[in-house]
Formats: C-alpha cells, structure tokens, sequence
C-alpha cells in the first residue's frame, strides 16, 4: 500500500474532480485532517474559490464519500498491485487509476 500522505493526496484529488466534472466549480481546495484513534477526519474543508457555503459542501463530502482509512482503500482499490505503473509513469492523469475515474 502507498504512503499515508499519497494516499490522502489521491483521496482529495479524486473528491476535487469529482466537484469540478460536477459542474459546481472550476477549481477546488480540499483540507482533511486525521488524528490518531478517530476512524474518520476530524476536520474537513472545501474551497470552491466562489463563496459558496463551505458548511453545506463539507456535509456533501461526508455523506458521499468514506473517508476512513479502511473506506479509502476500497474506494481508490489501493490493495490491488498497480504501484509499478505508478511509479513509471506517476499517479495522476492516467485514466485507468481509481482516483481519476469520475463517476
């Protein structure tokens, strides 16, 4: 399995496409933090650069996404052995990884 911080990094990437291909924002900031013995972020924020109310969008990622650790993994399929792939040709862009499919 990938590092900690990488996993988080793909984690927020594939909820800030999903914003954008949503149409909701041309751009997006996401900030999650973890602390250790919570199964789920302490904190998460989102910035769509436009005014929107950040209470509401925190609720959305919420209640749409799993953001436990175990709920990443599944998610992002992060246990099947894709890391060579990765490590040649980098970890975003690439349309056959979990994190940039857009559904």
């Amino acid at each position: 399995m990938p590092p900690r911080s990488i996993t988080l990094l793909l984690t927020l990437r594939a909820i800030a496409k999903h914003y954008v291909a949503a149409g909701w924002s041309d751009r997006c900031a996401i900030q999650l933090s973890y602390a250790i013995g919570y199964n789920v972020p302490t904190s998460v924020y989102i910035d769509l650069h436009d005014g929107s109310d950040t209470n509401t969008l925190t609720e959305i990622i919420r209640s749409i996404f799993d953001l436990s650790p175990k709920g990443v993994i599944d998610t992002l399929h992060l246990l099947r052995p894709i890391y060579s792939d990765t490590s040649v040709y980098g970890h975003f862009g690439q349309k056959d990884f979990p994190w940039e499919v857009v559904n």
